[in-house]
């Protein structure tokens, strides 16, 4: 059995050259890489002995296995790890001499119990030959561990043993720190079983001012301080083995201008919202940190509160309230009293509102902290109880979003959603903020189906008595439609339609406005919450201006708007048609020039109303609404000259009463004591100015009439004032 001491960058090369040859197939190479195998073993094979650990009873021979001596197998002794991972391939071989072993076998990590007649095929490795060797490799976690080799000669079971040992490089030195006193800096090499090294070498930042250390000279835990420069210093702890130096660690890294505080890498909330799981880093182990929360307010205002010690890594946080949002930082109190605190970490709460059984909207807060903009964000969709298949996928969304639409819902099935955002910290670390699961229930109703779509409401462009309300889905299997008069909240069913639409004629299209609701039944049965409400646009008016009330969207089914142009028309009876005739973003309008301009007795107006709408969950898209309509009467025209001359020239002889719209009246003229001079139904006939036999001219003077009657549209009227008659 031989036992070889060998460096790291030696040890590195040749386990790269076995791990390469035992890949290639190439025959004419095998003559060629078995020699130089040959002389590498042969060179490191005069390094010194060391004592490994205890023997396992199956590496001895004579034990009553049946195994006789196979002669020496080589291994490298001392194997040093990656910088970046606490393991190592180890190789290990040993000749064939022209004896042509069979079932050549080798056991890594071999214990102390281990029983070679009925060996432990974790560990087992089978052998390779290559150029003359029989050669195997397995990779090993640090410590020591006993390697053995076992092969068939002829017949006899031949078997042989050695030992190697694995250092962890990838751990630095663990060391604390404390700068109470800001002249000095004071490093503590800790009494902690990562710090197994045999040196230690500090680098107090600067040319030339490193500090060496052997452990064999201090009892850990050992303080070392020295001057402040404000460079940054390091610690890297060196192994040795018969008095050489094999390798070096990663260094511990100290930055006396930055607090020794732990910083949180991975949030998550846990319990349904109402907990959280906090994992750090960069802490010592076995210290005592203190953690507190505060909700987040969004703009960067907090109100800490301790939520209790924390220590070695990790903390779970229990009685959060889940409709709520969190911060968390923690607080380090160093040697000097001073406490210094961990860069914020804020939650990401993730939440279902199903819009049906096979959709579901998602929404998210970015956390306010890091502000920095995320590096990735996740979706996990799961369906749980999944056996077979692709249980879990991601669905695309942009580190920017918010919030998605899931529309891929299977009501047999249930989904769990799980959001995570990864961030980096200043020091180009992974941060991660992950949300609680949310369980997406389709057809059990764990989450309730709140209908976003939006409806169209109002009067059919062509029937004035009908409202038409569509709702912005057609995949409902069944729909339920409610009406009430506008804003009293007195809903009753008008009907239930297969369709998205219904159209409700039993209104009063005048006397009120009306608001509606729906609620549909999907393809797995399941009843939706009634929708918000919808209403229509109500007109009202005079003959100086009409008023209507606003259109308008509930705020839940709007992501964004434009806001509400109104256009207000006329019916043209002439042309029978509706006329644009004002645009306009109030809701009210002036129409006296219409009013007074119109050539008939009464004039239908309706109003338009028109909006660009993205909704919760539709596309952006532009809604149209008619309101009811409203005639309104133009007012009797009746006009009457001052004076008139009835003097025979031609010229005004006769009191002329000019009308319009008036369907009926009666024309009477008094004289000055009440008594009636002239009188009359037809306003073809008109006062000559003679007296009430119409035999003798009236003098000159002031004369009182009145004028009552009823308009073309109904309305009643009377007029009354003087003639003044010239002579």
């Amino acid at each position: 059995m031989e036992q070889v001491i060998y460096r790291h960058d030696f040890c590195i090369k040749l386990s790269k050259l076995i791990e390469m040859k035992m890949k290639l197939n190439l025959l004419t190479t095998k003559k060629v890489f078995g020699r130089l195998v040959t002389l590498v073993l042969f060179a490191i094979s005069f390094g010194a002995f060391a004592q490994g650990p205890p023997k396992p009873a199956a590496c001895n021979v004579g034990n009553g296995d049946g195994f006789q001596d196979l002669g020496k197998i080589q291994a490298i002794l001392y194997n040093c790890t990656d910088l970046d991972k606490a393991s190592r391939s180890i190789p290990v071989s040993f000749e064939d001499n022209g004896k042509n072993y069979t079932d050549v076998k080798f056991y890594f990590s071999v214990p102390t119990d281990f029983d070679l007649n009925s060996p432990s095929a974790a560990n087992e490795v089978a052998g390779q030959k290559v150029a003359g060797r029989w050669i195997a490799n397995k990779t090993l976690s640090p410590g020591f561990h006993y390697l053995l080799a076992s092969a068939n000669d002829n017949g006899t079971k031949v078997k042989s043993c050695t030992w190697v040992e694995v250092i962890d490089i990838s751990t630095a030195p663990v060391v604390d720190y404390s700068i109470c006193d800001p002249t000095k800096v004071e490093i503590t090499l800790k009494d902690d079983p990562k710090n197994s090294h045999e040196k230690y070498v500090i680098d107090w930042g600067g040319t030339g001012n490193k500090e060496t250390i052997l452990k064999s000279n201090i009892t850990l835990p050992h303080t070392i301080s020295r001057p402040n420069t404000g460079a940054e210093v390091s610690v890297t702890g060196w192994y040795i083995r018969s008095g050489n130096e094999l390798c070096n660690s990663i260094p511990s890294k100290i930055n006396p201008s930055v607090a020794n505080v732990p910083y949180m890498d991975h949030l998550e909330l846990t319990g349904q919202g109402e907990g959280a799981l906090i994992k750090f880093k960069n802490f010592t182990a076995g210290t005592k940190y203190k953690l507190e929360f505060s909700q987040d307010g969004g703009g960067g205002g907090f109100n800490w509160n301790v939520s209790g010690d924390i220590s070695d890594g990790s903390a779970n946080i229990a009685g959060l309230d889940k409709t709520k949002k969190y911060c968390f930082r923690i607080g380090a109190t160093d040697k000097c009293g001073k406490v210094s605190y961990s860069p914020i970490l804020c939650s990401s709460n993730l939440s279902a509102t199903q819009n049906g059984s096979q959709s579901v909207k998602l929404a998210w807060n970015r956390p306010s902290e890091p502000s920095t903009v995320p590096i990735r964000i996740t979706m996990n969709k799961t369906i749980l109880n999944c056996t077979t298949g692709s249980c879990t996928n991601r669905p695309y969304i942009n580190v920017l979003d918010v919030s998605m639409l899931d529309n891929g819902l299977n009501c047999a099935n249930t989904y769990s959603y799980q959001l995570t955002y990864v961030f980096k910290n200043s020091e180009g670390k992974d941060i991660t903020v992950i949300s609680d699961m949310v369980e997406v229930d389709p057809k059990g109703g764990s989450v309730s189906i709140k209908p976003l779509d939006l409806v169209t409401v109002g009067f059919m462009a062509n029937d004035e008595e009908t409202i038409r309300i569509v709702v912005g889905r057609s995949d409902g299997e069944l729909y339920n439609f409610y009406r009430s008069n506008a804003y009293a909240n007195d809903f009753f069913s008008i009907g239930s339609v297969l369709d998205n639409q219904i159209d409700d004629i039993s209104i009063d299209p005048n006397s009120n406005g009306y608001c509606y609701k729906y609620e549909f039944e999907d393809v797995c049965g399941i009843l939706s919450e009634p929708s918000p409400e919808f209403c229509t646009v109500f007109l009202s008016g005079n003959a100086s201006a009409l008023n209507w009330t606003p259109y308008t969207f509930p705020a839940s089914v709007v992501s964004n708007s434009s806001d509400v142009e109104y256009t207000v028309e006329f019916f043209d009876n002439n042309v029978k048609t509706w006329v644009p005739r004002f645009n306009t973003k109030d809701t009210s309008q002036g129409i006296f020039d219409i009013i007074l301009n119109s050539k008939e007795s009464q004039v239908k107006f309706r109003v338009q109303a028109k909006q660009y709408v993205t909704g919760t969950v539709s596309p952006g898209q532009f809604i149209f609404s008619y309101s009811n309509t409203v005639v309104i009467n133009v007012p009797p025209n009746v006009f009457l000259p001052s004076a008139f001359t009835p003097n025979g020239d031609g010229t005004n002889d006769r009191f002329e009463v000019f009308q319009k719209f008036i369907k009926t009246s009666t024309f009477v003229v008094y004289d000055r004591w009440g008594a009636i001079l002239f009188e009359t139904d037809n306003p073809l006939i008109q006062w000559d100015g003679m007296d009430n036999r119409g035999t003798s001219p009236v003098p000159a003077g002031n004369y009182a009439f009145r004028i009552q009657g009823e308009s073309d549209a109904g309305e009643k009227f009377s007029k009354t004032g003087t003639i003044t008659l010239i002579r």
